[in-house]
């Protein structure tokens, strides 16, 4: 992963990464990765060849959300 700058979401401040790869074998071609400084806030996205979103994983507000391929939502909060 290439840390690229910084994006502000929703007024946090984070870092962005993205690695790139054009691996066959691969399931993805493009992962970027945002996160807060206290890692208590991170969005990571997964996209295909064609700029879908295969998988996207986030964590805000102590709030866990997961994203399949077929837009299935799984989540869960802190403490759970």
């Amino acid at each position: 992963m290439k840390v690229i700058g910084t994006e502000t979401i929703d007024g946090v401040p984070m870092c962005k990464a993205v690695y790139e790869t054009n691996l066959e074998a691969e399931d993805f071609s493009r992962v970027e990765y945002l996160w807060s400084e206290n890692g208590d806030t991170y969005f990571w996205t997964a996209y295909d060849a064609s700029g879908g979103v295969i998988p996207e994983m986030s964590m805000k507000d102590g709030k866990m959300k997961i994203v399949d391929e077929e837009g299935n939502v799984m989540e869960s909060s802190q403490g759970q």
